[in-house]
């Protein structure tokens, strides 16, 4: 049987061993794009959820700070940068308070191409901005612990100001449930500090994988929105929920929990599909989030509990910016999935502790790509990492075709049902049994 994913702007095509019988292609409800996304977010600033409209919270403000994702994430801010910043000038705040702050978290620091790319070089003519550095510690303030202990450092400009504008997306998230709301401040403009240990949070068992579910039941995202209470000044969220093309589908703005809430419920039925039940095989593409590898593993971290325990996933991840900001370890795999799967159970129950300087970011996705290869084998398909790291990672990477990894692993499952994600980087799974 042929089957195709998008891979890019083209289609990766290929067949499915003989002997594996295809239980479904999982696909995300296809919505309506808005018409005019400049007249809807109009509309929504001054017609928010649970908040005075923006210019209302804006009037008599000195310093406004826009807190914008970067370009991993597909929020479209060059599509309405400059309404957005004509609402707030409107309300009489003048240009020279306003600042873009970038929304980092640990990535690296935006050029600015890249910043010109995200909000348009109109926007950027009009403000000054600057990057976040989540390790510089010249440039974040404590404000308060969580009841959960996590200290929050955070962004000094964003702290200080007025008003905080929250741009982003509300996707399907690993750990979070779903992006969105208050995760531009934590971990955005958060310390790698805070980051880490609000990421350790969900480094349980029963919190292994909390895609989609509801966010007052996920300890992270809880931790993160009373972090973002703390601040002084007033968060305003402006998020867009986007199709699996990437285009405008609805847009969300008010009070950060509640506008959040609304447009988890919308992006739910765009991206929660159900399946009957779990199988041996799951084929999964990384479309649309074809950035880079960080934004490519979310393909197998949305999709891999529709695999039984002890299944395959076999991920097809177009990573057009290679690796990105993303380590790819030196140390050479074990060719063995049984060593592997002994190193994990070994790991697992000391990773948080390790005592030799690595930070908490970094142990949280140890424990978690140790979690995963525990529970399932992975297989990923990414011909833009370099060779030499394919190599070294090879029980986890293919370095032959997409056909021939399929066909390799057909030897191992020889009598395989199958689901296919073709758009795995935002579809996730809701097994019914």
């Amino acid at each position: 049987m042929s089957i195709s994913v998008p891979w890019g702007s083209e289609e990766l095509q290929f067949d499915l061993p003989a002997g594996w019988r295809l239980s479904g292609v999982v696909e995300p409800a296809t919505p309506v794009s808005l018409d005019d996304v400049d007249k809807e977010l109009i509309r929504v600033l001054r017609q928010p959820t649970g908040s005075k409209p923006l210019a209302d919270i804006c009037r008599g403000s000195k310093s406004v700070a826009v807190v914008v994702d970067d370009l991993s994430r597909p929020t479209p801010a060059h599509l309405f940068m400059d309404s957005l910043l004509d609402e707030i000038t409107g309300a009489g705040v003048s240009e020279e308070d306003i600042t873009l702050v970038t929304g980092l978290g640990t990535h690296r620091a935006m050029p600015v191409e890249e910043m010109e790319q995200k909000v348009g070089g109109a926007a950027l003519e009009r403000v000054k901005w600057v990057n976040h550095d989540c390790r510089d510690d010249s440039q974040l303030v404590r404000i308060g612990r969580t009841k959960r202990g996590t200290a929050i450092e955070v962004n000094r400009v964003v702290a200080t100001s007025d008003v905080a504008v929250l741009v982003g997306t509300i996707e399907p998230h690993a750990h979070a449930s779903f992006g969105g709301g208050y995760k531009n401040i934590l971990p955005g403009v958060a310390g790698i500090r805070t980051i880490g240990h609000n990421h350790m949070l969900v480094a349980t068992p029963r919190t292994f994988s909390m895609v989609g579910w509801q966010p007052e039941d996920n300890p992270m995202r809880l931790d993160i929105e009373e972090a973002g209470q703390m601040l002084e000044g007033t968060c305003f969220a402006v998020n867009t929920i986007l199709s699996s093309e990437k285009k405008v589908a609805k847009i969300v703005a008010g009070d950060p929990v509640r506008a959040h809430r609304e447009g988890v419920e919308f992006s739910r039925k765009l991206y929660g599909i159900p399946v009957e039940s779990m199988v041996d095989v799951v084929i999964t593409g990384s479309h649309p989030m074809d950035h880079d590898l960080r934004q490519g593993v979310k393909s197998v971290a949305n999709t891999f509990m529709a695999a039984k325990k002890g299944g395959l996933v076999i991920a097809a991840m177009r990573c057009q910016g290679g690796a990105g900001d993303m380590s790819v370890p030196r140390l050479k795999v074990p060719s063995s999935q049984a060593v592997i799967r002994m190193m994990a159970r070994s790991l697992i129950p000391v990773v948080k502790y390790l005592p030799f300087g690595i930070p908490l970011e970094e142990r949280f996705y140890m424990y978690t790509a140790l979690r995963t290869a525990l529970r399932n084998r992975i297989n990923i398909y990414a011909p833009e990492i370099p060779l030499e790291a394919r190599r070294r990672l090879g029980r986890f990477f293919a370095l032959g075709t997409f056909q021939e990894a399929l066909e390799e692993a057909a030897a191992q499952y020889p009598d395989a049902e199958v689901l296919v994600f073709p758009k795995g980087g935002v579809t996730y799974p809701i097994v019914e049994k």
